[in-house]
Formats: C-alpha cells, sequence, structure tokens
C-alpha cells in the first residue's frame, strides 16, 4: 500500500488550530470550530506524524504543504513516479463530488486554490511560535523546516 505523507510546517499548523472559525455546515446558528492551544496543537502534530512514519512502510512518498504549495506540478509529478515505481497505473478519473466529516471550512467551496499561507509569520504571537518550535523541534528538522 503507498501512503502519502502530507507534512505541514508545525507553527502553521497551531496558528490555523487557534484561529476561530464559524462552521458553514451549521444552518441556522452559529457555531465555531473548535480551537485549542498551541501547545496541544504542537503535540498533536507530533503524535500524528511519528504515528504516520511508524506506520507507513516502504512504499511511501513524503511531501511538504508548502513544496507543494510553491510548485504544485512537481509535486505531483513526484508522487506519480513514485507511483509509477511501483507498477500502479494512476486513474485519470475526476470526482465531482467531495466528503468530509470534519476540517477546514474551505472544504465546502467546489473548487479552492491551494496557496503557500504563510500568516502565521507576521501575527503568530512570539510565545506560542517558541512553544510550537521547541515541542515539534526534531521532525522540524527532520523534515527541512527552519528552526531559528
Amino acid at each position: 500500500m503507498l501512503t502519502i505523507h502530507l507534512t505541514r510546517d508545525s507553527r502553521a499548523v497551531a496558528h490555523s488550530w487557534g484561529r476561530r472559525r464559524i462552521r458553514p455546515e451549521v444552518v441556522g446558528a452559529t457555531e465555531y470550530m473548535a480551537s485549542i492551544t498551541a501547545a496541544a496543537a504542537a503535540r498533536e502534530w507530533d503524535r500524528v506524524n511519528v504515528l504516520t512514519e511508524w506506520h507507513r512502510g516502504r512504499e511511501s512518498v513524503w511531501v511538504r504543504y508548502e513544496d507543494f504549495a510553491r510548485d504544485p506540478k512537481a509535486t505531483i509529478d513526484r508522487v506519480r513516479c513514485a507511483i509509477g515505481s511501483l507498477g500502479w497505473e494512476p486513474s485519470r478519473r475526476q470526482s465531482r463530488s467531495w466528503h468530509s466529516v470534519a476540517g477546514n471550512p474551505v472544504r465546502f467551496q467546489h473548487q479552492c486554490a491551494v496557496n503557500v499561507d504563510d500568516e502565521w509569520k507576521r501575527t503568530m504571537p512570539r510565545k506560542q511560535r517558541a512553544v510550537v518550535t521547541m515541542l515539534t523541534a526534531p521532525l522540524l528538522h527532520r523534515y527541512g523546516y527552519p528552526i531559528p
């Protein structure tokens, strides 16, 4: 089984989890998505990435969100190459509908652009950034993210 391990900078993830966002799927009331502290987001980021690495096995491709956002074609070509090396033929079928249980509210848009989202670099409080960096430093380093 091929695993595509998609990572994103832990500080960006923590910043996103800390935002207060309206849940667009709730009709007739205003409900907000759950948010968690920067430290809790960092621990969850570590947990998910360590478990994914442990589980993914030899047939895997690791992709950084930031690389995909900057150069989607090169990233997709790299994934296709990995699939091809396993002797699999990628499907060219496109799905017209999407389903998800939870996630970013953008999932309800029919089409969405993938952009480098580095708002966290400008708006995340220094203390939160330091906490997340400290708690996730080994994996940040492993995945090639800068550590000040």
